[in-house]
């Protein structure tokens, strides 16, 4: 099918180049530009979010109405002069100075507000921005950002447009040279709008929802009808590891979609899909007590012995995701490229990491400096505490020391102080012994 838009320039908050176009059930921001195909990226768009919706045995919502337009000082001022009220929502729109007023969507009997996406053009600049080198793609609802000191961080442009998205955001990277890769992360993401979707019709609310759930029930719902035949040994390797220790309460958030999956496969061996999503309001009501009572079935289901190769890598993996290797390794990229190599070449090299990490460093330009100075917002954005909003005295510290050294030039004492950060911030590592 085509979508009829006309694509329009963005200027916004000192933004790189952006175009924000309808689709069938928001408004989609392109940044840096439009893709070449972007009517085919739109048209996958609206299929993939239509079974996205259908997966959760709910009504598909019905299309977005037409953008109001309307000039405005401000989004508040916009609001007023459009008599927008929520679950409409009202965005920055083709040019500085223009909003768009979006009415919201009809689900059911309930209206909610639209679905906004922000498409970056390459992974890389996602993670960049956002200073999560670990991440491919996310949904959210709002509050996005909540802390101060985050949006302080972040570009200016995502800063103010995040801020003023008051429904469901997500964010992916379209790497134009996969659309395998595009159409894989907007499957995923589009399946936590539907269930967030479900949570609105059920009155759940989403975002109390622990990640075993909303992960666990996604990557099921994505996985092939003749995948769900093998064994779970064979489908489910790292939660099998995880649970001859652990268990269902306490994950780290990267185990949560191998061990959320596998609970959810064990629930539908017994009932069947749509039998669960009748169980499911009852299930996610009942908290850890229910996720406790499951767990000797759960191991019981998982138990078995692994080949041993693949008992090794999973010990490396763990250890490496412990010392959240994957965020170092982005963190260090500029300065160390080998880093991101020795990720790809498997998890039986990552306890080797740290032994590689080392002068000589490369010398400054100031490519490098304003690359690591970018990145320095991660501390920020990943190891603010989002109940409290306040950041640890030595992330603090650290930042402070950090922003002199660079003032100065002092390019040694402040690769010195970068990596530190990196090893004992992100990785947990004891602190190195003074030289």
């Amino acid at each position: 099918m085509i979508l009829a838009t006309t694509f329009v320039a963005l200027a916004l908050l000192g933004a790189p180049s952006l175009e924000v176009q309808q689709w069938w059930y928001g408004a989609v921001y392109w940044v840096g530009g439009a893709p070449e195909r972007a009517t085919g990226y739109l048209n996958t768009m609206a299929n993939l979010a239509r079974y996205s919706v259908a997966v959760w045995e709910i009504p598909i919502p019905s299309r977005m109405g037409e953008p109001q337009a309307v000039e405005a000082p401000d989004a508040a001022q916009a609001k007023t002069r459009l008599d927008l009220s929520p679950p409409g929502m009202v965005i920055p729109g083709p040019q500085p100075g223009h909003w768009w007023g979006l009415p919201p969507l009809q689900l059911d009997d309930l209206a909610i507000p639209p679905l906004i996406l922000i498409v970056f053009p390459t992974l890389e600049d996602l993670q960049e921005e956002l200073g999560n080198f670990e991440i491919i793609a996310g949904f959210s609802v709002p509050p996005v950002f909540r802390c101060p000191q985050q949006r302080a961080w972040l570009s200016p442009w995502l800063a103010g447009l995040v801020t003023q998205v008051e429904g469901p955001l997500l964010v992916l990277a379209l790497e134009t040279e996969s659309h395998t890769f595009f159409r894989h992360t907007l499957a995923h993401e589009l399946r936590h709008w539907g269930f967030w979707l479900w949570c609105q019709l059920e009155g759940i609310e989403f975002k109390e929802l622990p990640l075993l759930w909303l992960e666990g029930l996604v990557e099921f719902s994505l996985l092939p009808r003749s995948a769900q035949r093998l064994s779970p040994l064979e489908l489910y390797p790292a939660a099998a590891y995880w649970a001859r220790e652990g268990g269902l309460l306490e994950i780290p958030s990267w185990l949560s979609y191998q061990v959320g999956a596998s609970l959810v496969h064990l629930l539908v061996s017994k009932h069947s899909w749509q039998r669960l999503l009748v169980l499911l309001p009852e299930y996610l009501r009942g908290g850890e007590e229910r996720l406790a009572a499951w767990e000797p079935e759960w191991r019981a289901w998982l138990s078995g012995e692994l080949p041993r190769d693949l008992e090794e890598r999973l010990r490396a993996l763990f250890q490496g995701m412990e010392q959240r290797l994957v965020q170092c390794a982005g963190m260090l990229k500029p300065i160390f490229p080998q880093a991101w190599e020795l990720l790809f070449a498997g998890p039986e090299r990552w306890p080797h990491f740290w032994e590689l990490v080392g002068p000589p460093w490369p010398s400054p330009t100031p490519e490098l400096w304003e690359e690591l100075r970018v990145r320095e917002r991660a501390f920020v954005l990943r190891l603010v505490d989002k109940e409290s909003c306040t950041l640890a005295p030595e992330v603090s510290e650290l930042l402070d020391r950090l922003a002199q050294l660079r003032e100065e030039g002092r390019w040694e004492e402040y690769l010195a102080a970068y990596v530190e950060g990196v090893r004992t911030l992100f990785a947990g590592l004891p602190p190195s012994p003074a030289p």
